[in-house]
């Protein structure tokens, strides 16, 4: 699969529309759901965690799933034992026989 934000990965935090946004959709999502530190946190296409490290201080773990290896690279980058957020990441890979599911979580 290819990674189609290997080059915008580096970039990405820069500016505030994408910060912004991000804390938009963290403070509606704070609004409708209550949050709390039994909850786990699963944030699809994670990316470099703008999202999920808005949340992370509020719950017990947030879980990243992303396809784009770089952008998980940027979002370990930001991790302090204080503050992380777990990246996992699924890529489907292709072989002669058939497609499977590669798992390639960071532990």
């Amino acid at each position: 699969m290819q990674d189609h934000f290997k080059e915008k990965a580096q970039n990405w935090d820069s500016g505030d529309i994408r910060v912004n946004g991000a804390k938009t959709i963290a403070d509606a999502i704070e609004k409708e759901i209550p949050l709390h530190k039994d909850m786990e946190i699963l944030d699809f296409g994670v990316g470099t965690g703008l999202l999920g490290f808005s949340i992370a201080p509020k719950v017990k773990q947030v879980y990243g799933v992303d396809t784009s290896a770089k952008m998980l690279e940027k979002l370990q980058e930001k991790n302090t034992p204080q503050l992380e957020i777990k990246p996992i990441i699924k890529i489907l890979s292709k072989n002669r026989s058939n497609s499977s599911l590669t798992d390639l979580s960071a532990q």
